[in-house]
């Protein structure tokens, strides 16, 4: 039997950020209020789905056990999941010094899921799962081309760059989790 000191790290690192918002400026992208609206509710979506996402693997990891390095890789997935959220979160309280209310859409995303997830079975979220990850590795490509243009704030430019990057690291892991599940 291996040890904890044996294991076999996963593929990427969790990265624990902890980015200061206070000093967002209103419209931070490319000083533009519908660009900066469109990317907030976008951001709205997610702590809660990356909550959701992280929901699904679990209850499913029993099976991954076996794997070392699948289990590994969805520790790291989920370690990096839980850091999005609570960045993304964070980056939403601060908004509200402009009067913008981006957790009453948190909450709202937050809700749908969960009657999703009630309804449906263990398998079928984590299907959910992949298939909103892949879309998700897939539109953060486009963004990384643009994102120097599009966010002029470095604070937020940083927030989105990083979980960019991550996305693009994880990105097929609940699928091969899912093929072995």
């Amino acid at each position: 039997m291996k040890t904890a000191l044996n294991r076999t790290p996963a593929s990427f690192p969790v990265r624990r950020m902890d980015y200061n918002f206070e000093d967002t400026p209103r419209y931070w992208c490319n000083h533009e209020p519908s660009l900066t609206h469109y990317f907030t509710g976008l951001s709205t979506l997610f702590p809660e789905g990356e909550s959701y996402f992280v929901r699904s693997v679990r209850a499913l990891r029993a099976k991954a056990k076996e794997n070392e390095i699948l289990d590994r890789e969805i520790g790291a997935f989920i370690g990096q999941e839980a850091m999005h959220s609570k960045e993304h979160h964070a980056f939403h309280v601060s908004a509200q010094q402009y009067g913008l209310n981006p957790e009453s859409l948190e909450k709202a995303t937050g809700i749908v899921l969960k009657a999703i997830e009630k309804v449906f079975s263990k398998k079928w979220n984590l299907l959910v799962t992949v298939g909103l990850e892949h879309y998700t590795a897939v539109l953060v490509v486009s963004m990384m081309q643009s994102v120097n243009e599009l966010m002029t704030d470095n604070t937020i430019r940083n927030l989105w760059l990083w979980h960019s990057v991550e996305e693009t690291e994880h990105k097929g892991d609940c699928s091969k989790f899912c093929v072995s599940t």
